[in-house]
């Protein structure tokens, strides 16, 4: 497997098999607007702005929907590994690193 340097991948992602990267979000609902606020190095996560709530998954299909949007990437190339009830989210995405750095640059 090709793994890529810390130098080149953020803290909050990490490459688990050839194509295969999890990445940790922080979540912020019910904002007036979906969007990438950007990579926080402090706690080493990537944060995320939601306009959906908290309640009923409608915040956990809001960020799916949002990174494959940015992505590009279809409904199964996108998942929610972990933090289904939290705002501290693992998001497994089954892509090149060349696709996912677009999350990472603005």
């Amino acid at each position: 497997m090709a793994t890529k340097t810390g130098a080149e991948m953020p803290g909050c992602c990490r490459q688990v098999a050839e194509g295969v990267f999890r990445i940790a979000v922080k979540v912020k609902p019910n904002a007036q607007s979906s969007r990438l606020i950007g990579f926080d190095p402090a706690r080493q996560c990537l944060d995320v702005a939601l306009n959906a709530p908290p309640r009923d998954g409608e915040a956990n299909d809001e960020l799916l929907r949002l990174i494959r949007e940015r992505l590009g990437l279809r409904r199964s190339e996108v998942l929610l590994f972990a933090g289904h009830k939290s705002r501290d989210k693992i998001i497994e995405c089954h892509c090149s690193w060349e696709v996912l750095r677009h999350l990472f640059n603005e």
